[in-house]
């Protein structure tokens, strides 16, 4: 009596099918956002799956991998006669089975065997060398098994230094995947998308470019900055004001940021050495002067600042820097710049930390968004801040 499994893979676009139609057995495919990595990394994985072959998917985080799990389960869940979720995991009716691993422990997928690997986000994987090298690879040794590595381009790491393989290794294959080879991606997206970010970003995360090397951030602040105007303004009702505080007590500084709705800065208040109490009355006293709403640094001490400053009246919502946090503002501030769209006040301290932000390669050859070594990003993060409530957000007082 036959049995009857039908399964429906996800339909691929011709950008994915050359990935499919390579014979070369490792490929590191370089992706734009949303070129769809997770429809064709799926696709060839039920393919090696349901003919009988053991096949790995490995993620930076095990969170990370919930969509791809959730697609494969999808699709495949009528082949399938074992599924975990605990462990996510499916075996086939042939012996064929697909499991997701983290990389988070660069150790996991030690001790195994696989026909295929598809290990996702590469480039965001910490130590991927080692995670390469010394476990992932040894696992396709008793089959000879194959291998994809897809990642949008994040710095010059490890990624980059396999991408570099396919070049020359006739084993590998690299290929460059840009956003716009997705037809499914709405009409104009991402040329929207490239007005609204920096133009070195957007070669990155659309253009699938490893152009991000060490260098400055912020383009165009010499001519953003208006010479001479060194004074506050005044508050004018006629305009809507917004803030941003970068919150410092000893050695770091506090600093007060205050744009108009026209991209115009009209404030900066820097200053150190105060105690939390008086620092919360003297941002307070700027925030109630111009009505300005205000993004305020809340990291280590800051809810605590955060609390102290609405109930003295200002309106402010915490903002928490992390890693990512920090670039996306970091980013959104690069791009206003770069699109002459701020008009700064002649403040040297804030010209000397824009014009000193830069991309810095860290261990592993990520690049960071950072201050030059020893100096001071204050200035940077408060008008970061600034510029990021002034996109329309949610406020609340």
């Amino acid at each position: 009596m036959s049995d009857h499994r039908v399964v429906v893979l996800p339909r691929c676009h011709t950008g994915q099918r050359r990935i499919l139609q390579s014979s070369a057995r490792f490929k590191v495919v370089a992706c734009g956002r949303r070129w769809g990595k997770t429809t064709v990394g799926v696709v060839e994985c039920a393919r090696w799956a349901l003919q009988g072959g053991t096949v790995g998917w490995f993620a930076p985080t095990f969170r990370m991998a919930a969509e791809p799990w959730r697609v494969l389960r999808r699709h495949l869940l009528p082949a399938s006669t074992r599924v975990s979720e605990t462990d996510r995991r499916m075996e086939f009716f042939n012996g064929g089975s697909i499991e997701i691993g983290s990389l988070d422990n660069p150790d996991a997928g030690r001790g195994r065997k696989f026909r295929h690997i598809v290990i996702d986000e590469a480039a965001a994987v910490r130590e991927l060398e080692i995670a390469w090298y010394e476990v992932l690879r040894p696992t396709l040794t008793d089959e000879a098994g194959t291998a994809t590595l897809y990642s949008t381009p994040k710095g010059r790491g490890a990624f980059f230094g396999l991408w570099q393989r396919g070049e020359s290794d006739p084993e590998w294959a690299r290929f460059s995947a840009p956003s716009h080879e997705n037809p499914y991606l709405p009409s104009g997206e991402v040329e929207a998308a490239r007005g609204e970010m920096p133009e070195r970003v957007f070669r990155q995360e659309y253009l699938a470019e490893f152009g991000m090397e060490e260098g400055a951030v912020f383009a165009n602040v010499r001519t953003a900055v208006d010479a001479g105007r060194v004074a506050n303004e005044t508050y004018q009702p006629a305009h809507e004001y917004r803030a941003g505080v970068d919150l410092g007590r000893a050695r770091d500084w506090t600093v007060v940021a205050v744009i108009r709705a026209d991209g115009k800065q009209v404030a900066v208040d820097r200053f150190r050495g105060l105690g939390w109490s008086a620092i919360a009355d003297r941002v307070a006293r700027t925030l109630r002067e111009y009505q300005a709403w205000a993004w305020v640094d809340s990291t280590g001490v800051g809810d605590p600042v955060v609390d102290m400053l609405r109930q003295r009246g200002a309106a402010v919502r915490p903002f928490v820097f992390t890693a990512n946090s920090k670039t996306r503002l970091i980013e959104g501030l690069a791009a206003r710049l770069e699109r002459g769209e701020l008009n700064l006040m002649d403040r040297t301290e804030q010209t000397e930390e824009l014009e000193g932000f830069a991309y810095r390669t860290r261990p592993g050859g990520h690049l960071r968004l950072e201050g030059p070594p020893g100096g001071h990003d204050d200035c940077v993060c408060a008008l970061a801040l600034a510029v990021y409530g002034d996109r329309g957000a949610a406020w609340v007082a």
